[in-house]
């Protein structure tokens, strides 16, 4: 899911090679980069993308764990990047790139560089994600052979975010979207706004969906694996996106914020509460 994952990011990175290639309901294909990923393009009538150009994005992510009512402690753990998203001469065939990623959580004096921020960084932005970009759809994903199942896992998503199933951005929509989180019931309305600009809300209920993952927006998790076996009481994501359209329509913000309530624990201590937020704000376009 856009969830949180059970596993520390620093355990993550460790234990990447060992993780077990276990995959909600999204078409994905190991291959090498310079392999074509999408099988074919449809004419796109929302979205009008500039080849051979890369739009630059600052992304965020943020996941937060605590135990309301019982413990005023947190636990926080927070991914900057620059994700560069290039479209190729289709405007189905996109690349996906991290640059100056930086781990960070929660220490003594406030958020701080974690243990293995090096090898993080390294391990993200040593592969880029080929995928096939249908209208705002995310329909296949081509990772590298090699590309760690954690470092995929928060590419996948940062483009559920980037991700826009709507058939017209005028009208609202109801449908069934797939990305990291699974297939997910998924309610789409519409906010014109000012000039061109289209503000579109995205709602859903992750306990809705099948094929359920094990991570929150692909973001490493906060707290112990002993919060595998506790059932999850409430579980949902809510999304907004702003599309310009100008000099073609594209993504200029979005952010998401995905919440988890597990059942409290049988000796009757509250229950551990889980909240992560993404974000992406386009900084420049590049030709």
């Amino acid at each position: 899911m856009l969830t949180v994952v059970i596993v520390a990011a620093l355990v993550a990175v460790t234990a990447a090679n060992s993780a077990s290639d276990s995959y909600p309901p999204q078409a994905i294909t190991r291959s090498r980069i310079s392999q074509q990923c999408a099988g074919y393009c449809k004419d796109s009538s929302k979205f009008s993308l500039r080849p051979d150009s890369t739009y630059v994005y600052s992304y965020e992510g943020t996941t937060t764990s605590g135990v309301p009512g019982a413990t005023n402690e947190t636990s926080v753990i927070k991914v900057t990047a620059k994700a560069h998203v290039q479209v190729t001469a289709s405007p189905c065939e996109l690349i996906l790139q991290i640059h100056e990623a930086r781990l960070l959580d929660s220490g003594f004096k406030g958020l701080q560089s974690a243990e293995r921020q090096r090898e993080f960084a390294k391990v993200l932005e040593a592969n880029p994600l080929r995928f096939s970009y249908q209208d705002g759809r995310v329909e296949q994903l081509c990772p590298a052979a090699d590309e760690a199942l954690w470092a995929l896992n928060l590419k996948r998503g940062l483009l559920s975010v980037f991700q826009n199933s709507m058939a017209d951005l005028s009208k609202d929509a109801h449908l069934y979207e797939r990305d990291v989180s699974g297939s997910c019931e998924t309610t789409y309305s519409v906010e014109p706004m000012i000039w061109s600009d289209v503000k579109v809300l995205k709602n859903k209920d992750l306990q809705s969906c099948s094929g359920r993952g094990h991570q929150t927006l692909g973001l490493p998790g906060t707290f112990s694996t002993k919060a595998k076996s506790v059932p999850i009481i409430k579980s949902e994501q809510f999304c907004e996106q702003t599309i310009k359209s100008d000099d073609g329509t594209y993504l200029s913000s979005a952010r998401c914020q995905e919440t988890h309530i597990f059942a409290p624990f049988s000796n009757g201590q509250s229950g551990i509460r889980t909240t992560a937020e993404l974000s992406l704000s386009l900084d420049n376009i590049v030709p």
